[in-house]
């Protein structure tokens, strides 16, 4: 008898062990699966546009160069990279990924006012984007091993949705780096 059970909690012990790391490969070719599939892309760049509390955003790196300041127009160069949790299904785990955004020469335009002020308020001078040509940017996919995936709905989208897309994320970026409003 005591062999018996000893034999049935090896048994217990090893099922419960992924030896060939089995379960993590599988894991890892589902996820990818899903985020190279188009729909899943169409609906990530929806809910990115008009439901933005499904996606969680962990910026990894951002930069914004070129000569804005107190210029009305010009380029600006963008580089943003950011790790993005997408929970799609409340009743799945949220699906992992990365996204790149990168610009060279992407066209801007602004404008400015000034007050001049008097004895009780002091003056102000403000710049703010009118126009920043969105399409300009780049836009790369990656799994969250880093392996590049091809970002189709987003390649096939009308330019209007793509721009919306981009500016969502790359709006409080620029504005926080500029210290100009994007209207």
């Amino acid at each position: 008898m005591k062999n018996k059970s000893i034999v049935k909690m090896i048994n217990e012990e090893i099922s419960k062990f992924d030896f060939l790391s089995n379960d993590a490969y599988n894991e890892q070719v589902e996820t990818t699966s899903l985020i190279e599939n188009e729909d899943f892309q169409k609906q990530f760049i929806i809910d990115s546009i008009t439901k933005p509390e499904k996606i969680k955003q962990n910026a990894r790196d951002a930069r914004i160069g070129g000569d804005w300041e107190n210029r009305e127009s010009g380029a600006l160069n963008v580089e943003y990279n950011v790790d993005v949790i997408y929970s799609h299904d409340e009743q799945k785990e949220p699906s992992n990924f990365s996204l790149a955004f990168d610009g060279n020469n992407v066209g801007f335009s602004a404008k400015s006012s000034y007050s001049p002020g008097d004895a009780l308020t002091p003056e102000v001078h403000q710049m703010w984007f009118d126009y920043i040509n969105w399409v300009d940017v780049r836009v790369y996919l990656y799994s969250s091993d880093g392996d590049t995936i091809k970002f189709t709905a987003l390649e096939k989208s009308p330019s209007k949705i793509r721009s919306l897309f981009i500016r969502k994320y790359l709006e409080p970026i620029i504005e926080n780096k500029t210290d100009q409003l994007v209207k």
